[in-house]
């Protein structure tokens, strides 16, 4: 997700976070209310329903097994990200639909864990992970002093810091 979000900062020019990620950027004051549905529900839940049931089901359409399974990767991962963007349609703001690409891409990849395991436990687990990260790194931006006003040198800075602390 993160990789995604970099490539979206660089090549689309797109920094905006979703109406998912500002929620939970404007929950943080309320740390104890947060982070339990944030880390460990919505994980279980998500991949409960996306993986363990949907892609499962979708996997044994009676179709030829190579469409099945395409169409299982296709329409969980199209739907997980759907769900996180839900209030950018609900608002209005359609020009918002490309932040799915980074959800969906999760998706994606927590399906294809699924697939190759064929454990739920994995892709719930790793979820967890990737929620918590994200909730670490809202805190750690809060901990920031201002930003620019200019978000294109904003989103610059936010990818150049992230960068650098991985490289």
């Amino acid at each position: 997700m993160i990789i995604l979000g970099i490539i979206m900062t660089y090549v689309f020019g797109i920094c905006e976070s979703s109406v998912n990620q500002q929620a939970i950027q404007d929950s943080l004051a309320y740390p104890l209310l947060i982070i339990p549905p944030v880390v460990l529900i919505a994980p279980i839940v998500e991949e409960t329903f996306f993986r363990g049931i949907l892609f499962k089901y979708m996997t044994k359409i009676p179709l030829p097994k190579v469409v099945s399974v395409i169409l299982a990767f296709a329409v969980s991962s199209f739907l997980f990200g759907f769900i996180h963007i839900i209030g950018e349609i609900f608002a209005g703001n359609f020009g918002e639909f490309v932040q799915i690409l980074p959800y969906m891409g999760l998706g994606l990849i927590l399906a294809l864990v699924y697939y190759i395991t064929d454990n739920i436990i994995v892709p719930i687990i790793m979820h967890i992970i990737q929620n918590s990260f994200s909730i670490i790194m809202s805190y750690l931006l809060l901990l920031l002093p201002e930003l620019p006003e200019d978000t294109a040198n904003t989103c610059e800075l936010m990818v150049r810091a992230f960068v650098s602390l991985f490289s």
